[in-house]
């Protein structure tokens, strides 16, 4: 009976797998794979001319797995150990086919911020036509989202009958995701190919990951001294400077500063607009107030704040502390921040829980500094991601489609 068992869990992996879109002579991960429910399925479909690598930080599962495998006649299933840590060992776009079956979801992966290294992770591995197989046990629209966040797009949902735990059946949905071209979520979106970015060193959390997941495929991303509106005179020369190098880079320029970024006292009339139109040039920037009326407008801001007073904060507000407020005295600090409830930090990268791990003391000081709470609040990119491709439109003189 329980031979019977296991070769029919075998055969509607086989069938599931194949539905699925794994293909003779492809490259597989399957991350979790356990003691290979799905791994040993997928070798066989890919054949000697493919390869499965399977990794989980159950080395006596992998052990397991293995044995399985050569008692099989299998030779094309690699193992990779994992220490706990998300980091895949594999190179960039050498994957067809991922597998995520009853793994991302907060009992392994307990945080936001490691589900998003993961993510970050499978979309550099995963090849540009590749597909990213995911049933999304115990999360299943939140995984949905967080997934879609990382530049993936459902192409199918799979409903069918699933093998858990190597013998158990269930019913359950499957998700298809393929990356979004260009990192886009709709069709052929614009590429910001041909343009230089030059912005505030603040937002480099947000725009490093855009460019690392693909979607900000800019020639050269420049960065200004993080802080530098509390200083007009500097801020004017910094940006000055790389706006010029930005020329040897592209022909087109899109500005992440905002209106606000750039008050002069002493020459009211002159703002971020006229000094970009003195340097001449091709040059757009993206139209919002500040850094953080780029990450979440008007609207959702009062949504989000309520009826407290709010000081509201970045990745880049929180790493970057010391230098932004370095010219600000604790009488300053006194007058400015505890007339605010609390401070919010508008979160898009599960940033706040990695940092606060890795350096609590740094988050004290600069809580203690303030003299009010910090609060991280998750927020997409979707903003800043529109911001963007409008000032790649302007530059390009209105010819980039959506």
């Amino acid at each position: 009976m329980g031979k019977q068992r296991g070769g029919t869990t075998k055969v509607l992996a086989l069938e599931l797998l194949r539905n699925l879109g794994v293909k003779p002579r492809q490259t597989v991960l399957d991350f979790g794979c356990g003691s290979g429910t799905y791994a040993i399925p997928a070798a066989e479909i890919v054949g000697q001319k493919g390869r499965v690598y399977v990794l989980d930080k159950d080395h006596g599962a992998l052990d397991e797995l293995v044995e399985n495998s050569r008692r099989a006649g299998l030779q094309n299933i690699e193992r990779i150990d994992s220490a706990g840590k998300v980091r895949i060992g594999l190179e960039r776009g050498s994957i067809d086919v991922v597998l995520l079956f009853d793994v991302f979801h907060s009992y392994y992966f307990p945080k936001h911020s490691q589900r998003g290294r993961l993510l970050g992770d499978i979309h550099r591995i995963l090849k540009r036509d590749g597909i990213f197989l995911v049933y999304p046990k115990h999360m299943e629209v939140e995984a949905r989202h967080e997934i879609e966040d990382h530049d993936f797009s459902v192409r199918r949902e799979c409903s069918t009958t699933l093998v858990h735990d190597d013998k158990e059946l269930v019913h359950g949905s499957v998700l298809v995701f393929r990356k979004n071209p260009n990192g886009r979520k709709s069709g052929k979106g614009p590429s910001f190919e041909g343009c230089t970015v030059v912005s505030c060193g603040t937002l480099s959390p947000e725009l490093n990951h855009l460019r690392r997941i693909g979607f900000l495929d800019a020639d050269k991303i420049l960065y200004t001294r993080p802080g530098l509106h509390e200083n007009p005179r500097e801020f004017e020369k910094h940006l000055r400077r790389q706006l010029r190098h930005a020329r040897r880079y592209s022909a087109k320029t899109i500005v992440v500063y905002g209106k606000r970024c750039y008050i002069d006292t002493i020459d009211p009339f002159k703002s971020i607009d006229k000094i970009i139109a003195e340097e001449g040039g091709n040059i757009s920037r993206v139209k919002a107030a500040n850094c953080i009326d780029m990450l979440a407008d008007a609207e959702e801001g009062e949504r989000i704040r309520g009826d407290q007073k709010v000081y509201w904060l970045s990745p880049g507000w929180l790493k970057y502390w010391r230098v932004i407020f370095k010219e600000w005295d604790i009488g300053l600090a006194n007058e400015t921040f505890p007339k605010n409830d609390k401070a919010i930090l508008l979160d898009a990268l599960g940033f706040f829980d990695s940092y606060s791990e890795k350096f609590p003391e740094r988050v004290l000081q600069f809580s203690d500094w303030m003299r009010i709470g910090i609060e991280p609040y998750k927020i997409s990119l979707d903003r800043l991601k529109g911001l963007l491709l409008k000032a790649a439109r302007e530059a390009e003189g209105g010819q980039i489609g959506e």
